[in-house]
């Protein structure tokens, strides 16, 4: 990510070596110079998921394909 820009990235949760995967991912994205905005679309979604992935910096965090497409439209409009 530091040698191209991207409009948004769009990740899961969970991954085998890491259960927390989305986090680490959002912890090393927000430490970049321009911070990619991030969704993490994951089964395993729910209120408290969101409200830490938006502490950590991402747009949201959410379960619902109809609710990813609706951020995804959202953020690339506002950039």
């Amino acid at each position: 990510m530091s040698h191209q820009k991207f409009s948004l990235v769009i990740t899961n949760f969970k991954r085998d070596d890491d259960p927390q995967a989305g986090y680490t991912l959002l912890r090393a994205i927000r430490h970049q110079p321009n911070p990619t905005p991030t969704i993490i679309y994951s089964a395993s979604a729910n209120a408290g998921f969101d409200e830490d992935s938006k502490n950590l910096g991402a747009v949201g965090e959410t379960n619902n394909p109809q609710t990813l497409f609706d951020m995804v439209i959202q953020t690339i409009k506002s950039s």
